[in-house]
């Protein structure tokens, strides 16, 4: 591969570079390598007067093409792969032997290969470069007609086409002009024919509230047309519509049995009889769409913005998982065709070619969208890769990871080489900067089976009679240094993600699971914030220090239970865990009085069998203790007091946690159905609401209100990361602890 190359795919897109780096160059056993032409005496090529970028660097790659083909013209002969046509015709006038990737996979005349290839297509109405990096490949025209005739006589069209995208440069002077909207898709879970974009640009002009024109405000997108080939994750330009076509979001729930193969639209081949039921499938997704309409509009009072989707900024076409919907028979030219239908229901059936298809059908596979031409009902895409038979209970994992984007393979060398050496021995010069308080009774307290307890505890009574209460985080940075593949690695993976199964680390077990993990009884690196506070809860000063501790007990949240309930317990442990859970309630008290909300999300834990399928056999709810409001109090308490000092020493650039109050009309169809059992939500605050979900108790159902603030939960903005030199100060709040600060 050829470093012009290389540079011009991290320059257009970084992902694609990535794999490429990881994937390819990195791996010995691809036998790939990168020849430096840029910087080599016989392939180095100046930029001409008038030259594009772009051409430079075709004439570049010409140059070490013939380069290398004289280079080596007695050991092989050297193969330019090529799909830009400029540059093919270039190559081939200077006598070097070149091919499109399409012209060299069909002469290996092997179907799994061609299978990977992207379609080719002839419809790229406002596609912009990063459109052609994610998948849409030019092929020549010849090519092009071939491809663009036999789908055209072998399937049927749109009869409607979609709307055109407007170009980037249109778009972009749209938008400063503020005749435009800019956001991401997010496409109802259920309900295809309906998304939300959400958008800071709306003036009190255009927006139903009024107030900050910075304010964040949704707009409404429903039905095909409007949603114009977007997809979930999409950054999109908006165009609102007149105030009289606004609606408020439906409430249809749209069956996934029923989503719509089109009017007109079936699979290429396809037997005209599947083509009456793909029509009345489409007729009546069109009445439940009219329903919706109709429904959304009369279930509320208040409309929110609506609007329609003019042009795609920058594609969102990710691999997905999913498996082939059964086609009724076999085309003429052997079964090529079938629609792909996604595991998640947020995005578009694709259609894709296969020679594989039979043997697809009983897989979980991936398959990337390539292009959605304007007459397209469904966009085209290739498939990628088999994961394993439909219902496997390994396969199945291995799609959720694949759907998420979970990193999943194993540490690699330069990864491991990071690590210290084992057996692990503290240093004096570790100890540098760092506080010795291997001597306080600290203790953990986790759900069953934790192995990185990255969390402790301890609180003592002074002798004037305040409480020293501590908190101490694993000191993972002391392990992890930047800009180390170790680092790079972690922040590739970003968390520990847990299945009902398995785990995959962030970060090397031999840290996660050992080093960094405050287990009982070993000495480890921590860093803590320690308070003086009075036993009514009032914090007279506070503390943070490198630390070096000893755990005297990591304990699951049943075993402290236990020990704070039982009386006869008299230990220092028990007393302790007595002291710290009587000073959280103040804490959360407090907490409450202030506005904080208590919601609801239950959590289930599985039961697994024993031995090494480790199957699930029992599913239950998993049970709440006061240790877990406990820890929980603890761990708030810091998280406010490490944000309050990390803002004062760094107010442009701190770190910190926002959870915006709630869009309006987000609770609207809340409010009304709550109504209706007799209860009345007030908005007014965090403090009014906490008060109003504490009052709406039904005697005759103990659970109506836990499902209550179930949906209340639902119904919040999300919380999300921020840098504080982005937003004023009274914009910090976080709404649902009522923190100033977090």
């Amino acid at each position: 591969m050829l470093q012009t190359v290389l540079e011009e795919a991290k320059h257009q897109n970084m992902i694609i570079y990535r794999r490429i780096r990881e994937e390819v160059i990195s791996k010995p056993e691809r036998n790939a390598y990168v020849y430096m032409n840029d910087i080599s005496k016989e392939t180095h090529v100046e930029r001409e007067k008038g030259e594009t970028p772009n051409d430079m660097n075709d004439r570049a790659i010409c140059m070490a093409a013939r380069w290398y083909q004289r280079h080596l013209k007695n050991v092989c002969r050297v193969l330019l792969l090529t799909n830009d046509q400029g540059n093919l015709a270039r190559a081939r006038g200077m006598g070097i032997h070149a091919m499109t990737i399409h012209e060299y996979v069909a002469k290996l005349n092997t179907p799994v290969l061609a299978d990977l290839l992207v379609s080719p297509s002839t419809d790229h109405d406002g596609a912009g470069d990063d459109d052609i990096l994610m998948g849409v490949t030019l092929a020549d025209n010849k090519n092009n007609k071939g491809a663009s005739s036999s789908s055209s006589s072998s399937s049927s069209r749109r009869k409607n086409p979609f709307p055109e995208h407007m170009n980037l440069t249109e778009i972009k002077k749209l938008l400063t002009e503020g005749q435009l909207h800019q956001g991401i898709v997010r496409v109802n879970r259920h309900n295809f024919l309906e998304a939300t974009v959400t958008v800071s640009t709306l003036s009190s002009a255009d927006s139903d509230v009024g107030g900050d024109g910075q304010q964040q405000q949704d707009i409404i997108i429903q039905g095909s047309d409007h949603l114009n080939r977007s997809v979930d994750g999409d950054i999109v330009a908006v165009q609102l519509l007149p105030r009289d076509q606004w609606r408020s979001s439906s409430t249809l729930v749209v069956p996934e049995t029923e989503a719509p193969l089109g009017e007109e639209e079936t699979v290429p081949d396809a037997p005209v009889a599947d083509t009456s039921s793909s029509s009345s499938s489409s007729a009546s997704s069109k009445k439940r769409a009219s329903s919706s309409s109709s429904t959304s509009s009369s279930s509320s009072s208040q409309v929110q913005p609506s609007g329609k989707i003019v042009g795609i900024i920058k594609r969102n076409w990710k691999p997905q998982t999913g498996s082939l919907l059964s086609p009724s028979s076999s085309s003429s030219s052997g079964q090529e065709y079938a629609l792909f239908l996604p595991s998640d229901r947020r995005f578009p059936r694709v259609r894709i070619r296969s020679k594989q298809i039979e043997s697809l059908l009983t897989q979980r596979i991936i398959v990337t969208i390539d292009a959605w031409d304007r007459t397209s009902q469904f966009p085209s895409g290739h498939f990628v890769k088999t994961l394993g038979a439909l219902g496997d209970k390994n396969t199945e994992s291995m799609a959720l990871l694949e759907q998420h984007e979970v990193p999943h393979h194993p540490f690699g060398a330069s990864v491991l080489a990071c690590l210290p050496p084992y057996p692990w021995v503290i240093t004096q010069e570790d100890m540098v900067g760092r506080k010795d308080l291997r001597h306080l009774n600290i203790m953990s307290v986790d759900p069953p089976g934790c192995t990185d307890i990255d969390d402790t505890l301890h609180l003592r009574e002074l002798d004037d009679g305040t409480y020293e209460v501590g908190v101490h985080i694993a000191d993972v940075s002391h392990f992890v240094r930047e800009g180390t593949p170790l680092d790079e690695e972690a922040a590739n993976r970003g968390t520990t993600v847990y299945l009902v199964d398995r785990r995959i680390d962030m970060l090397p077990v031999e840290l996660s699971g050992d080093l960094c993990s405050l287990k009982g009884g070993v000495e480890r690196f921590t860093f803590s914030v320690i308070w003086n506070m009075t036993k009514s809860g009032q914090v007279l000063s506070i503390d943070f220090h490198k630390s070096l501790i000893k755990s005297v007990a990591a304990m699951t949240y049943e075993q402290a239970q236990i020990k704070i309930d039982d009386t006869r317990q008299q230990d220092q442990i028990a007393q302790d865990l007595r002291k710290m859970n009587a000073l959280a309630k103040i804490l959360r008290a407090q907490r409450m009085e202030n506005g904080a909300l208590t919601l609801a999300s239950p959590e289930v834990k599985f039961k697994l069998a024993d031995g090494m399928e480790r199957d699930p056999t029992d599913v239950e709810m998993y049970q709440l203790r006061e240790t877990n409001a406990m820890v929980e109090e603890f761990m708030l308490l810091a998280n406010v007091a490490v944000a309050e000092k990390i803002f004062k020493h760094y107010p442009s650039f701190a770190l910190l946690r926002r959870h915006p109050q709630p869009l309006p009309h987000a609770f609207d169809s809340l409010i009304e159905i709550v109504r209706r059992k007799g209860f009345e939500l007030d908005m007014t605050s965090s403090k009014t609401l906490s008060d109003s979900l504490d009052l709406a108790v039904d005697p005759k159902d103990p659970y109506f209100n836990k499902l209550l603030r179930i949906m209340a939960t639902r119904c919040m903005a999300q919380a999300v990361y921020f840098s504080s030199g982005n937003f004023n100060s009274d914009q910090f709040q976080h709404y649902g602890l009522a923190a100033s600060v977090y």
